[in-house]
């Protein structure tokens, strides 16, 4: 039983599409990563808004207070998010 030996080109296009495989995956892993750290980073800073709009309170929340307090948040959310979406596009 003889073994044939194999081109150099087809090892040359094994070790290319390695490559392109091991590029895909670490780049998806970065892109992950990337995508998790963004959204932590939003959510830190919905944080300090909302903490910033309960120290905006005079005293301890009431219905009609927190109920004004919700409208403003909401309302502020909405252009966030608007302005974060044409940002987008």
């Amino acid at each position: 039983m003889t073994l044939r030996r194999l081109p150099p080109l087809a090892i040359a296009l094994a070790l290319v599409a390695a490559a392109l495989v091991a590029t895909v995956i670490a780049t998806r892993h970065s892109v992950n990563d990337a995508f998790a750290t963004v959204g932590d980073g939003q959510a830190i800073a919905e944080e300090l808004d909302v903490r910033a709009d309960l120290s905006d309170l005079d005293g301890p929340p009431t219905r009609r207070s927190s109920t004004r307090s919700s409208r403003r948040i909401a309302k502020r959310a909405c252009a966030t998010s608007r302005s974060s979406t044409a940002a987008r596009t």
